[in-house]
């Protein structure tokens, strides 16, 4: 005799693997590979890999377009809004995505900003990602102020309030569509111009409208020019 409630606690459950080039998903998995679903952009890694390459970002990066790829592929009920995913990712430096810390951190803000359930697992890479070109790009000299941009009003009003203030030490992060990678102040480059990565959703199509992983997005890509830039504080004015 099935328990009173039971069905209706359970939630859908989508499983995704994220896969390297030509790799095959396991039985009963959605497959979303890496430069066919998760496609990144030569200019947005460079806009953001201006320094030293690091593999640990371009990790982040993946992270961050599998998640959206997840949010935007599995309708919510109109029962249920929770969801439940299961999405395994290919790593560069397995014990540092498996670590305690950072795995419980990433599950936890996820499920915040979501109100979904995550299950996250992290498989060492077959090959490793090839560094894009390095080049330069004008950072603001000191301690440096994060704000993600996206040309909506949020963002406008919240950097109006503070470029009194840090004027020079501002760092736009560009996430919205009008972003381009050859933005320049004279004749410098300016970083973070371009979102390095864009998500191809396939014959499964992009069916759910509220994109609460968007949240995550947005700060985690600010938490990765903070990262970059040596940033002393990042303001987060939506999401």
């Amino acid at each position: 005799m099935r328990k009173t409630g039971e069905s209706l606690a359970r939630l859908p459950v989508h499983c995704v693997d994220v896969v390297e080039s030509g790799k095959d998903a396991r039985k009963n998995r959605i497959r979303c590979e890496i430069g066919e679903n998760l496609k990144f952009d030569i200019a947005g890694l460079q806009a953001y890999c201006f320094a030293d390459w690091d593999a640990r970002v371009f990790d982040a990066f993946v992270l961050a377009a599998a998640v959206q790829f997840c949010d935007h592929t599995r309708r919510r009920s109109s029962i249920h809004w929770g969801r439940e995913f299961k999405l395994r990712i290919p790593v560069h430096d397995l014990a540092l995505w498996k670590s305690k810390a950072v795995s419980g951190a990433l599950r936890d803000a996820l499920e915040f900003l979501t109100g979904d359930k995550w299950h996250l697992e992290f498989v060492a890479r077959k090959k490793s990602e090839s560094a894009p070109p390095q080049g330069n790009f004008n950072l603001p000299n000191g301690s440096s102020v994060i704000v993600p941009f996206s040309d909506g009003l949020d963002s406008c009003a919240v950097t109006g309030l503070i470029e009194h203030e840090h004027e020079h030490e501002l760092i736009r992060v560009r996430l919205g569509l009008r972003a381009r990678a050859d933005r320049r102040t004279g004749s410098q480059r300016i970083p973070f111009a371009l979102v390095p990565y864009r998500v191809c959703y396939g014959t499964l199509r992009s069916v759910e409208t509220s994109a609460r992983s968007r949240g995550f997005k947005f700060a985690l890509l600010s938490g990765i020019a903070a990262y970059l830039s040596r940033a002393s504080s990042v303001v987060m004015p939506e999401s």
